[in-house]
């Protein structure tokens, strides 16, 4: 019962709202007035658009009272009009929720009260204190001015709208509550009785009302609630625990009859749909809540047939939407309910539901049938609700359908009774009903097809009845001529083909011929129907009748049929059913020719641009038949062929298409020949592998002089007819590309042989004997793009093929020989014939391959042979003299800048340019390198010491080839490349890998010939190497030489460096000192001999006496080891370098000056140390040899005997600055000499013997008298 309540209330409430948003159009001028008034700054025009003005005079007629007169005062304009402040009854009218205005009947009538506004632009509103007052008083300003749209809003629905839709719903809740009570204290009889007379009372109020217009409007709503009240009380009586007190169901349902005719009443009287749609939601509320039978059904049929007939009087779409929508919903619950199948369900129980289903819709058809709804616009709600009730009706007669085969008879009949029906609707001019009956009827159509199962079709046979049905349907309406139809019949048709065409295609297996056959069948024949159709279609609308972009726009538009489209398809799904039969080849040549006949006659482009895809597939899978299957004899090879190639001749011929308005011939040239090439492979190949290929060449012959052929005879005809021999130029090439994949795939593989003979020897052969023929064959015409593309590259095929030739067919060992050959031919005809030039470009590309394989390749192959020819470094030295003789040609012949490229090598050209702007380096020292690493590869393994001899050999070559050329060119050198340059720079590459080379391998080798180490015999030769080159002289240059101004000064150094390197490693450890200090007294003298050219050996000669004063004070003092030999003794050694480190220092004051050295560029950056030892010279040299005498003491004497020495040579210190007459070293001799009193008083007098001590004290007492002597004599020094 709460349930039951609870739904009334929630339908009253959506009723009564739905009734509330009609009023909001009539609000919205009364809103936009009082925004204007609040807010001053609108046009009167702007108010004026979306308000209906009315004089006062009208207002005053219907109001019943005189109307007020509204003053305008005139402003002026300039410079800022101002408005009087508004009268206070507006705000007022406002403040009360239009209650000021009369009533709301009149409110409801009239838009707004017209409003006398002043000119508003460039005003400025005044407004009066009590007005402010007013508007503060029922508006929240805060709130106001937040939210302005907000507060409006909530204002109207409040006061004006939900106040009696709340009143109604209070109502049928207290009446709900009392019923519930009465529940709980009375009995059955007397809550009914309770509730009758409430509804009684509604009703008497309602009589009482609606004597006066202004409570019309609530009367009416009494009226409705009383009409629910008193449905509620009789439903209950019969049906609800609390309320029912009659058993017998036929008087409870003759009460709820009548509360539902009261009802009815009441949303007839109502007068509007609102009330109309409310008590018929009522009433089927009611229905459903008796118990379900056939009975209730048809009366709640008989409902909802009233309720839609009453609409008759007007266009209440609303209340047919509803009403429809709530017999719908009925018609489910009552269906499940009753919990029926069809083939379950009592047959009376069927034909009530049928018969009140078909009554309820056909009327709500018949609703659309009417004058009031003639219109050539579409309207959107009525055709909602119409596609609404056709789906109702439609799933309300399936609950009721039990699959019998003859329905498909009710459908069909259905079918025609709908579209007679449409076409009724045309003729009342309702053009949205006509379109919407006619796509019900083909949707009628549709399912009366599909229902075909029932008779035995299986879906292939339904898709092709529904595609003929539907050819039917776009026919008709074509003729009927509405652009809609026409564009939903083509959509249909163009799905109807797609869904034949790809169940057929789902459905197919090549093991079940009698299915293929089916197939291929219904396929042939929608082709066939489809292909009339097209024709029809072509010839009365043209190709554009079903265009993508028909799909679009209104009028048909493009030049493109889908259907023609699909018709090739079609013919190709056929052939994709039957290809495997011998005579499949024939029949669809026929086909795919009768279509390229159509086209070419009626110039059908889809029909073009399917057959674009069907002649193509055509060929491929006749390929991939040939090809494909095995033992295939050749007879039948050629039966399956000769249709093909019919077809190919065919598109060859019917090749003009009219929108390109040219001939396109090449697809037939370019399938002629692909299905040649497939023919002669499946009937050569089982002969022989080796004979496809050089066929293919032979026919790629043939059709270079058949092309030449008809360019002489026809040149004109060919031009305006598609240029043909274009074509079979493009496919004389394919041939040839067709030989070179079969050549690299198979033919280079072979190893067959004829007679003694290779075959692919010859096969080679006669390739190049072909495109040499192709290169000397002239062009018959130069505007084809092939003779100007591919046509030049014949002569790159002929030396591809002559270097594989020659690269297979000889020996490893003979490759960089071959090849360096190559290239000196190709600079040679690339010098006499200018045709041909850039022969020059490719002989370098050779020479790379030749220095790449005797680099890499053939110096691993170094290893013994009985047979001399057969030695790989003696081809790799011949190698490299033919590279030499090609490195020199090059020089002057090349002339990389002036050679000529085809367009399809153009590419190449900055190759070219490349190799001209870095020839030394991609030529030259590339060479170099290869040189380098070849003379390693091929002697490393003879001996470790071979390469390096070598690289310093060659180092002297390339130095004195340089300087020849210099002599021989001069300054041509300059001009071009500074070959010299190269050259003298692969020189010091050489010596560079041969120090390398060295250091690394020769100084740990001890292998002697006789008493000479070889690594001391190898030291001294390069020792005359690198003094060799220190001597060459230099040539005089304006251009500045790296090597010459940067790396050859400094072979004096790597003299230096690479000597003492040398004598370091082959002298014993303990006469090192006495080396050093003797090559820097050597360097000191050479520095002064030679000055001009070696003036920095006194530099270095000073870096010596440092590293020999290191030698001394560190190294040589911790090898000392005990000995018998006075020779080896250690301080011996040392003493003796000391000596000579004193005859150094004295050289170096007589001959050290440093100031005038002269540095080379790449040692100029130890001008900074050189000066600052020239300014300090005295401190930089003495410094460290005092320090290493005393480290040396140290080490190597007797610990009693270092005070003693010590002190000596503080006394030496101070003669020395006495005779440089420098402080500091007599602060130093005074300092060591405190510090050896210091160490004589507390280490030696405890520790020393009596001799010793007296010796030492004696020494050391004389050695300070004579510093005394000393000082006081020279005094005037200091």
């Amino acid at each position: 019962m709460d349930s039951t309540l609870l739904f009334i209330v929630f339908v009253c409430i959506f009723f009564l709202w739905l009734r509330s948003r009609n009023l909001d159009k009539r609000i919205g001028g009364l809103e936009d007035k009082i925004r204007i008034l609040e807010k001053g700054g609108s046009k009167t025009a702007e108010m004026e658009q979306g308000v209906v003005v009315h004089k006062p005079e009208a207002a005053a007629a219907e109001t019943g009272k005189a109307p007020e007169k509204l003053t305008e005062k005139k402003t002026p304009i300039p410079p800022a009009p101002e408005v009087l402040p508004l009268p206070e009854a507006a705000f007022r009218a406002v403040s009360q929720g239009g209650e000021a205005l009369k009533d709301s009947d009149s409110v409801s009538k009239k838009k707004t009260q017209s409003v006398s506004v002043p000119p508003v632009e460039h005003m400025k509103v005044k407004t009066s204190p009590s007005a402010a007052g007013t508007r503060a008083g029922f508006i929240p300003r805060r709130l106001k001015e937040a939210y302005p749209e907000l507060w409006s809003k909530f204002e109207k629905q409040l006061v004006e709208n939900w106040t009696g839709i709340l009143g109604a719903a209070i109502l049928v809740m207290g009446v709900g509550f009392l019923g519930i009570y009465a529940l709980l204290t009375l009995s059955a009889l007397f809550r009914f009785g309770m509730i009758i007379l409430v509804a009684l009372a509604l009703f008497a109020s309602y009589v009482l009302l609606r004597k006066k217009d202004s409570w019309m409007k609530l009367a009416r709503w009494l009226r409705s609630a009383g009409s629910a009240v008193l449905l509620f009380a009789v439903i209950g009586a019969g049906g609800i625990p609390g309320l029912k007190f009659i058993d017998n169901e036929g008087v409870a349902l003759v009460l709820v009859i009548m509360g539902i005719a009261v009802n009815l009443y009441s949303g007839y009287a109502g007068g509007t749909q609102y009330f109309a749609s409310l008590h018929a939601l009522i009433s089927l509320a009611g229905m459903a809540v008796v118990p379900q039978s056939s009975l209730t059904f048809i009366i709640a049929g008989i409902i909802v047939f009233f309720s839609i007939a009453i609409a008759f009087r007007s266009r209440w779409e609303y209340h047919l939407l509803v009403t429809i929508t709530a017999f719908f919903a009925y018609h489910l619950y009552w269906h499940y309910i009753s919990g029926y199948t069809a083939e379950l369900m009592p047959v009376n129980m069927r034909i009530a539901g049928i018969a009140t289903t078909l009554a309820v819709g056909i009327i709500a058809v018949f609703s659309h049938y009417r004058q009031i709804y003639k219109t050539e616009r579409f309207e959107t709600l009525p055709f909602v609700v119409h596609i609404l009730n056709w789906t109702f009706l439609g799933v309300g007669l399936l609950f009721y359908s039990t699959g019998a085969k003859w329905n498909s008879l009710v459908l069909a009949f259905a079918t025609v009774i709908i579209f007679f029906l449409a076409k009724h609707a045309r003729t009342l001019g309702i053009r949205w009903l006509y379109v919407t009956d006619i796509l019900i009827s083909q949707s009628l159509a549709l399912f009366t097809v599909i229902s075909l199962s029932r008779w035995g079709f299986d879906t292939l046979m339904i898709s092709a009845t529904a595609y003929i049905e539907i050819i039917i349907f776009l026919l008709i309406v074509d003729r009927e001529g509405d652009w809609i139809l026409q564009k939903i019949g083509m959509a249909l048709h163009h799905l109807s083909l797609l869904f034949l065409m790809g169940w057929s295609a789902s459905i197919f297996d090549p093991a079940d011929a009698p299915m293929a056959v089916k197939n291929s069948a219904v396929i042939l024949a929608a082709l066939l129907v489809e292909t009339a159709f097209h024709l029809y279609a072509v010839g009365k609308n043209g190709e554009s009748f079903d265009s993508p972009r028909a799909y679009l726009s209104r009028e048909p538009v493009g030049r493109f049929s889908i259907s023609g489209f699909i018709i090739p398809v079609m013919a190709l799904l056929f052939w994709r059913y039957t290809f495997t039969y011998t005579w499949a080849a024939a029949v669809i040549s026929a086909i795919c020719i009768f279509l390229l006949v159509v086209r070419q006659l009626r110039q059908s482009n889809g029909i073009g641009m399917g057959l674009i895809l069907l002649v193509p597939l055509i060929f491929i899978m006749a390929w991939r038949h040939i090809l494909g299957t095995e033992d295939i004899s050749k007879s039948a090879v050629m039966l399956y062929a000769a249709p093909v190639f019919l077809l190919a001749a065919v598109v060859i011929r019917a090749s003009f298409v009219k929108t390109l308005d040219r001939y396109v011939k090449w697809p037939g040239v370019y399938l002629f020949s692909i299905s040649l090439a497939v023919v002669l492979y499946a009937v050569l190949e089982p002969v022989s592998p080796m004979i496809p290929g050089p066929v293919w060449l032979t026919v790629s012959v043939i059709y270079l002089e058949v092309a030449r052929f008809l360019r002489r005879k026809y040149a004109l005809v060919l031009t305006g007819k598609g240029e043909t021999d274009r074509y079979i130029l493009h496919a004389a090439y394919a041939f040839i590309g067709l030989f070179v994949a079969r050549y690299f795939m198979v033919d280079m593989q072979s190893e067959l042989t004829i007679a003694g003979l290779q075959v692919r020897l010859m096969v080679e052969i006669f390739s190049v004997a072909v495109f040499l023929y192709w290169a000397t064959v002239k062009p018959s015409a130069v505007d084809l793009l092939s003779w100007k593309y591919l046509h030049p590259l014949m002569w790159e095929m002929v030396l591809i093929f002559s270097v594989i030739t020659l690269t297979i067919e000889t020996p490893d060992v003979y490759h960089s020989l071959i090849w360096v050959s190559m290239a000196v031919f190709l600079l040679v005809i690339g010098n006499r014939f200018g045709a041909i030039s850039r022969m020059r470009l490719y002989s370098v590309f050779l020479f790379w391959a030749s220095m790449f394989n005797v680099t890499f390749l053939l110096s691993v192959q170094s290893v013994p042979s009985e047979n001399w020819f057969d030695q790989a470094w003696l081809f790799g030295m011949i190698t490299l003299v033919m590279q030499f003789i090609f490195a020199a040609a090059l020089y002057k012949y090349s002339r990389l800048k002036d050679i000529t490229l085809p367009a399809p090598v153009k590419f190449m050209e900055s190759a070219a340019v490349f190799i001209v702007k870095q020839r030394n380096i991609v030529i030259y020292y590339t060479f170099s390198a290869s040189i380098l690493y070849a003379i390693y590869k091929f002697f490393n393994p003879v001996s470790p010491f071979i390469p390096g001899i070598l690289w310093l050999i060659f180092s002297v070559m390339f130095l004195e080839l340089a300087r020849w050329m210099e002599a021989r060119y001069g300054e041509a050198l300059m001009q071009g490349d500074y070959i010299d340059n190269c050259l003298i720079n692969s020189g010091y590459a050489f010596i560079a890998a041969f120090l390398i080379r060295h250091f690394l391998v020769h100084i740990q080798s001890e292998i002697h010939v006789g008493v000479f180490p070889v690594r001391l015999m190898i030291e001294i030769f390069a020792l005359a190497v690198f003094t060799y080159w220190a001597l060459t002289r230099k040539p005089e240059r304006e251009k500045n030489y790296f090597g010459w101004d940067i790396l050859h000064p400094l072979f004096w150094e790597l003299i230096i460096l690479f000597s003492m390197t040398v004598l370091i490693m082959e002298i014993p450890s303990r006469y090192h000192p006495l080396l050093w200090i003797s090559a820097a007294i050597v360097l000191l003298l050479s520095g002064r001999i030679f000055q001009v050219k070696v003036s920095r050996f006194r530099f270095y000669s000073l870096i010596f006496h440092w590293i020999a004063l290191f030698t001394i004070a560190f190294v040589l003092v911790s090898q000392a080891v005990p000995s018998t030999y006075f020779l080896d003794q250690v301080w011996f050694w040392g003493s003796a370098a000391i000596a000579l480190q004193f005859l150094y220092i004295m050289l170096f004051h007589r001959f050290g000056e440093l100031e005038s050295l002269e540095l080379p560029v790449a040692v100029a950056f130890m001008k900074s140390p050189i000066s600052l030892v020239s300014r300090h010279r005295n401190l930089i040299i003495y410094y460290p040899f005092f320090v290493s005498i005393a480290l040396f003491i140290r080490k190597s004497f007797d610990e009693t005997l270092h005070t003693l020495l010590w002190v000596v040579e503080s006394f030496a210190i101070f003669v020395v600055s006495v005779i440089l007459k420098e402080n500091h070293f007599r602060y130093l001799a005074m300092g060591v000499l405190a510090l050896c009193l210091i160490r004589l008083l507390i280490y030696d007098l405890a520790r020393s013997g009596t001799v010793i001590k007296g010796i030492v004290f004696v020494c050391v007492g004389l050695l300070m008298l004579a510093m005394n002597i000393i000082y006081n004599k020279y005094r005037d020094r200091f």
